[in-house]
């Protein structure tokens, strides 16, 4: 016996593209949601790559921490990079480009390689002096440098308050 009803696998196709249209659409409004909240967030906690600026190049502030930089100029080209970076993230090459002024396309793998190595090395340094000369040392707040693996970026630093970005 024959029906009108349309098949099963017409209908399922059809179900599951209702919902995953659904999905998509709450996901994207999850994450505007997510966004917005992040940034009233940092708002209110004045988080923004402001609360860390170079005085006449050489001197780096935090809130009511300074430190002298002037004998680290790659430290201080590294630092400068991040402050200068409108959305806090710095890629490896761009972050080559800037300290080394070498463009990672033109240069041998062996030199690559060896420039990659070396800003880890200084991004862990940076790190180090965030956490020790930076941070409260009683309740440390942020988390310096941390890497985002997916877009293979640093950030500049995080609130570790922050429920809302996780790498």
């Amino acid at each position: 016996m024959k029906t009108n009803y349309p098949s099963s696998e017409n209908s399922i196709k059809h179900i599951f593209g209702i919902v995953t249209d659904t999905l998509e659409v709450h996901l994207r409004d999850q994450k505007k949601l997510r966004e917005k909240l992040y940034s009233d967030l940092k708002r209110e906690l004045g988080v923004s790559s402001e609360i860390v600026r170079l005085i006449e190049g050489d001197v780096l502030v935090f809130g009511d921490r300074k430190i002298d930089i002037s004998n680290q100029p790659l430290m201080r080209k590294l630092f400068n990079k991040f402050i200068n970076s409108p959305r806090g993230r710095v890629g490896r090459s761009e972050l080559i480009l800037e300290v080394y002024q070498r463009d990672i396309h033109q240069l041998s793998i062996r030199r690559r390689m060896c420039d990659y190595h070396n800003i880890v090395k200084l991004v862990s340094r940076a790190r180090h002096l965030g956490k020790n000369f930076l941070d409260n040392e009683y309740e440390p707040e942020w988390d310096w440098f941390p890497y985002d693996s997916v877009t293979e970026e640093w950030i500049f630093f995080r609130s570790r308050l922050n429920p809302y970005e996780r790498l």
